[in-house]
């Protein structure tokens, strides 16, 4: 027997036994707060529940979350959630009373691509169990981390605005012991909704700074933070799916500012005084390949990355004994995945907040972070999450104790050796700024600027990019790599007497981590570039005598291992 119901949250079946009719009572509700998903249908003969995830004005197909309650089902069900993709690879998350406690429902990651459905045994007298993509978060667990703190000085929660139904969009500031702040730690978290992994992390991060530690006393000296826990705080008790909200979400609003938690956000953060360090905080896809890890979004510019790169190592070093570990390897590199222009501001009339922050001329850095929703470079736990947040906290303050004077980046003009110019069927591409780090790992991936002019008649060749060097003590090219990224054939060739310089921000890796042959000694060396075939052979310029090809040297560099 099969029973349907398109819309209902509450529903009563009856199902037939032989020829005797037993009267039961399934009902689906998500009528609580942070609830989502109503009953689609009951088939009896195959004990399978449907129930739908409700998109709540979101415009794509990728509506990921739920959370709703089951009661008066016994024994083994199979449920079903429309539509895909519904499950991280730990199954849902499952409480049996009332959310008050929560574990995901497989003991163990289920292998790639996961599954959509399971089977769940209710219990004999039918009473409620409740199921989430992950481990919900909302009003009532915000409001037991701040009674944790309560009569702390140093903590004060306020308001940062009302949100569109009235409701007051919260406001967590750590204040300055002085208050004369140097440095301001702007944390954002649930411009998506249903992206509920990232809440805990924010308490973890509060935490530490609220701590005897020397990292949380410096914060407190030194700066302040302030943390936006609901910036869609109406989505947030609605149990809506926030993300790609239409017509746009909240990280889409910094130029439009159709949500009032946005425009009163970017009001404050405008008039911040001293640095700036912003962290947005939010939650991936289901599953799969980076969405199972922790990740962050990489920044643009050298002097970004090289801070970036710090907090990333401080990070790594921080959670090496956590049960949620960061590896810098599943970051998003610029231009890679969702990492480009195009994703985050669309046709021009979008931005998010991270590049919103990133045009402050204050902010030190803006980066966003990614926790999965189950599984979290680990399975994720809340007590897991708060320790994950508490280890950012550290590697932020320990990257800034730690930074080098101009953050380790020099700036130098290229010196050309040998007449070192490509003068390959009239192009003449010349280097005549570079911006790069100092000091590097070997096997890590650094962002290198650089500015070029074609000073000779004609486009470059189809293969000419830069290839970035590496000269040993006597001027000889003991390593190299082509760049990609730098497309030296879209230099404007110079006409009529009018240079065209172009600039870029590129990636180079000095090595493949793991690959011991493909890395160069620890020692000090002369950066140098060259124009080069992808195969990193600087060949495209005609070879001087020495063989070394046509290369220009920057400036001193240090590969540590």
């Amino acid at each position: 027997m099969t029973v349907s119901c398109a819309r209902s949250s509450l529903f009563a079946a009856v199902f037939a036994t032989g020829t005797l009719f037993a009267a039961a009572a399934p009902v689906v509700r998500s009528d609580f707060p942070g609830g989502n998903g109503h009953l689609e249908g009951v088939d009896a003969d195959a004990r399978v529940l449907t129930v739908r995830k409700e998109p709540r004005g979101s415009g794509d197909n990728l509506h990921y979350y739920f959370y709703f309650e089951v009661s008066g089902l016994s024994g083994m069900w199979t449920v079903r959630i429309v539509d895909t993709p519904t499950l991280t690879r730990m199954g849902p998350a499952v409480s049996t009373d009332s959310g008050e406690t929560w574990r995901f429902l497989f003991d163990k990651p289920v292998p790639p691509p996961g599954v959509e459905t399971f089977d769940y045994e209710f219990p004999a007298d039918g009473s409620p169990v409740r199921f989430c993509v992950s481990i919900p978060y909302g009003e009532k667990e915000w409001n037991a981390f701040v009674g944790r703190h309560a009569g702390n000085a140093s903590a004060r929660q306020g308001e940062l605005c009302k949100d569109r139904s009235g409701r007051p969009v919260e406001r967590f500031d750590i204040v300055n012991d002085s208050g004369r702040p140097d440095w301001t730690f702007v944390f954002t978290a649930r411009h998506h909704a249903c992206e509920v992994s990232a809440s805990a992390v924010l308490e973890g991060i509060l935490d530490e700074a609220l701590s005897d530690s020397p990292e949380g006393r410096w914060v407190r000296a030194n700066g302040q933070v302030v943390a936006l826990p609901f910036m869609d705080k109406d989505g947030v008790v609605a149990g809506d799916q926030g993300k790609s909200r239409l017509p746009h979400d909240h990280n889409r609003d910094y130029i439009q500012e159709i949500y009032p938690s946005v425009k009163a956000l970017k009001r404050y953060a405008a008039g911040i005084p001293g640095k700036v360090y912003h962290v947005d905080l939010h939650s991936p896809a289901l599953k799969g390949h980076v969405h199972d890890h922790i990740f962050t979004v990489c920044p643009e510019g050298v002097r970004r990355d090289a801070r970036w790169r710090a907090f990333s190592r401080e990070l790594e070093k921080a959670s090496a004994g956590a049960a949620l570990k960061y590896d810098p390897q599943w970051s998003v590199p610029v231009g890679h995945a969702s990492n480009n222009a195009r994703h985050f501001t669309g046709d021009g009339t979008l931005q998010t907040s991270r590049r919103w922050f990133t045009g402050l001329p204050n902010c030190y850095l803006s980066t966003c972070m990614e926790f999965g929703y189950g599984l979290c470079s680990g399975v994720y736990s809340r007590d897991g999450a708060r320790e994950l947040g508490r280890n950012v906290m550290k590697a932020l303050v320990r990257s800034i104790w730690r930074a080098p004077a101009d953050d380790g980046i020099a700036k130098a003009a290229p010196r050309a050796a040998d007449e070192a110019r490509c003068g390959q069927g009239g192009c003449r591409c010349e280097p005549r700024e570079v911006e790069y780090p100092r000091t590097v790992v070997a096997g890590e991936r650094v962002m290198v600027g650089s500015t070029w002019v074609n000073v000779g008649a004609k486009p470059c060749c189809a293969e000419g990019v830069a290839t970035w060097c590496l000269l040993d003590e006597g001027g000889a090219v003991c390593w190299r790599a082509a760049d990609d990224a730098l497309e030296l054939r879209d230099l404007k060739p110079k006409l009529d007497g009018v240079e065209h310089p172009a600039s870029f921000s590129s990636y180079c890796t000095f090595g493949r981590a793991g690959d011991e042959a493909s890395l160069p000694r620890p020692g000090r060396y002369t950066l140098a570039v060259s124009v080069g075939r992808r195969c990193g052979a600087p060949e495209v310029a005609a070879r001087p005598a020495n063989g070394a090809g046509r290369v220009y040297s920057i400036g001193e560099i240090a590969v540590s291992r």
